[in-house]
């Protein structure tokens, strides 16, 4: 139970960090998240809505896409030609 118990408080500490409050109160149906770096790795659909005692799954459509630097580091290693994105 300990362990669970410091699971919700984690995923609560990162949606209160990653997440705005503001989309609580959103009424879209799709919510898209570009993390960059480490936080891909971030299950942006389970973490708890700030606020709320509900999962961004629960409310949304969570979308998850690449930021800008993956999509060049992934060219880079395809051997695609860099280009400055203006």
């Amino acid at each position: 139970r300990e362990v669970a118990a410091n699971r919700l408080d984690a995923g609560a500490t990162l949606a209160r960090l990653l997440i705005p409050e503001a989309l609580s109160r959103e009424r879209t149906p799709r919510v898209v998240f570009v993390p960059d770096g480490p936080l891909a790795r971030v299950p942006f659909a389970a973490l708890p809505l700030p606020g709320r005692s509900r999962l961004v799954v629960d409310d949304f459509e969570p979308q998850v896409v690449p930021s800008l630097t993956v999509l060049r580091e992934t060219g880079r290693r395809a051997g695609a030609p860099t280009r400055t994105l203006l």
